[in-house]
């Protein structure tokens, strides 16, 4: 399937693989954490503020497609990152749509890696364990993607202590979109197309870029 990765080019988030601090789409594309391995931005549709994307700096459908050498500092990144959502109430949940082709709607249209970390006052983790229709399978928290199988789409949930992945035999859109809106009593909210919700990704800049005075004082 790497045959079928788009130019770097034509991807939604051509700017980060590309190096670059910003992109097209503002409020949404920016860095705010400026790392070389990786951008951490805010994600367009965010039904709540403190929820951001971490996209790789390199072309891949997904995190189970870079190797592990590579994903290291990206798993440091993202624990970097989750210290700083802690200024936000809740808990911190990281999930990914694991796409594998281009256009799968199990990437919800997405051709590059990315995966999101919120934070929740409610529990996504058992939300989605509690589906039915998914088989979740426990992986390991340190690097979830070691444990996935080659090829396979998949959907993968951790609150940072557990971690699960399921392989779903259709492909959704917007999986865990679906499930917070559910869980914020705003279901009719979980398309990110639908409802941009551009405030929530003010504030989150705004906070991110307090933190980062903070730091530098």
């Amino acid at each position: 399937m790497k045959d079928q990765l788009l130019q770097p080019s034509e991807r939604r988030f051509a700017w980060v693989i590309e190096g670059q601090k910003r992109g097209p789409r503002s409020p949404f594309d920016v860095d705010l954490c400026e790392s070389s391995v990786a951008a951490v931005t805010p994600t367009v549709g965010a039904i709540t503020s403190a929820w951001v994307l971490v996209v790789p700096r390199r072309a891949a459908f997904c995190f189970a497609d870079i190797s592990s050498t590579d994903r290291q500092p990206i798993n440091g990144l993202i624990n970097g990152v989750r210290r700083e959502m802690e200024t936000f109430a809740g808990e911190s949940y990281l999930f990914e749509h694991g796409a594998r082709t281009v256009g799968s709607k199990t990437g919800c249209g997405v051709d590059q890696a990315h995966a999101h970390l919120v934070q929740l006052k409610g529990n996504l983790l058992r939300s989605a364990i509690a589906d039915c229709s998914m088989r979740w399978c426990p992986i390991d928290s340190k690097d979830p993607w070691s444990e996935i199988e080659l090829g396979r789409e998949y959907y993968l949930i951790s609150d940072f202590g557990q971690s699960f992945v399921a392989y779903p035999e259709a492909q959704r859109s917007q999986y865990f979109r679906r499930l917070i809106a559910r869980d914020l009593l705003r279901p009719e909210e979980w398309d990110y197309r639908l409802f941009e919700n551009e405030q929530n990704a003010r504030e989150t800049v705004r906070r991110f870029g307090s933190n980062a005075e903070r730091r530098a004082a």
